[in-house]
Order: C-alpha cells, then structure tokens, then sequence
C-alpha cells in the first residue's frame, strides 16, 4: 500500500465481507497517515445507515489473524451513536492503561 491508497472495505451485519457498498451494512475506510516511513494508517468504520462506528490508528494496513493491532486510542459507536467503548493502546498494539465499555443505555459496564 503506498501513501496515496484508500482502502475501502465492506460487511454485513454479521462482519463478514461483501462486494459492494449496496450490499453492506457497514464499511471501513483505511487511510495512510503521512509518508510510507511513518507507517501509520487510519482506520474508520461507518454504519451505512447511520454515521461512524468506530476510529483508531494501526500500523499495519490489513487485519491480522486476532484482529487489528491499534495504536493509541480506540473509540467504537453504537448503531445510534452512543459510545460503546474506548480503549488504549501502546506502539506494539498491547492494550494499555484502562478501557471503558458501555450498555446501549450510556450506562458504563463494570
């Protein structure tokens, strides 16, 4: 992937990938941030009826076999735009200092 490229990638309701944005119900955008020797990328997901689902960092430009490696903060939505959860990461992708997860309600889970 070089600077310039845009990565779009669409699911189903399960996550499990499909060929076309009609077909979706929610879509992930991954952006290059800065030059190729930075190696970061931006990783947004959307709700297609709705608006974003989630926004994180990565340094990596594809998903790994447990998923994405995130680097710094993870913030994820529900359907109707109340938090879900946010959570940190550190340079290697190891989960750092603490996470807060959310009921559809707002209300923080324990």
């Amino acid at each position: 992937m070089f600077v310039s490229d845009k990565v779009v990638n669409y699911f189903d309701k399960s996550g499990n990938p499909v060929r076309t944005k009609l077909a979706s119900y929610s879509y992930q955008c991954i952006v290059p941030v800065g030059d190729e020797s930075n190696g970061f990328f931006n990783i947004v997901s959307y709700y297609i009826a709705t608006a974003i689902k989630s926004l994180a960092y990565s340094r990596d430009s594809t998903v790994g076999i447990f998923g994405w490696k995130y680097v710094g903060e993870s913030t994820v939505y529900y359907p109707d735009g109340q938090l879900k959860s946010l959570e940190k990461f550190d340079i290697d992708g190891s989960a750092i200092d603490s996470s807060y997860y959310y009921y559809p309600t707002d209300r923080l889970k324990c």
